[in-house]
């Protein structure tokens, strides 16, 4: 009678259950955008639970409430409608919320601009009828 299989994984699997909306970035699947949610994570990896089958190699984005994260799909398994994707991650960005609100202020400012001028242009092109 066979043991317990030992554990392989260089390190510890942590499991959650965060909402994160993924994005699909390969040529053939670009555009595609869809809810999943995050059950469990590593150093270096994470699994995905989603509702459609995303093939092998797919590069994908993960935006949670305050993380971004980039990686490939490594494997997909189950049958629709629950499937599990296998993340490598290659890039992980926290604190994005903080970035967000840094940066409207920052967008406001060189926009607004741009902006008056295009309604000034318009104004004028109006008035010159």
């Amino acid at each position: 009678m066979a043991g317990p299989v030992p554990e392989r994984r260089k390190n510890p699997r942590f499991a959650c259950n965060e909402p994160v909306r993924l994005s699909l970035l390969s040529d053939e699947c670009k555009g595609c955008v869809l809810d999943a949610t995050i059950v469990g994570f590593s150093k270096g990896g994470m699994r995905i639970e989603t509702c459609i089958n995303v093939p092998l190699g797919t590069l994908i984005k993960l935006e949670g409430r305050d993380t971004l994260f980039l990686g490939e799909v490594v494997y997909c398994q189950g049958a629709e409608p629950v499937l599990h994707l296998g993340i490598i991650l290659t890039r992980a960005l926290y604190g994005i919320a903080e970035l967000r609100r840094i940066h409207k202020p920052l967008q406001d400012a060189v926009h607004a601009p741009a902006v008056r001028a295009a309604d000034d242009l318009i104004a004028s092109l109006r008035t010159a009828r």
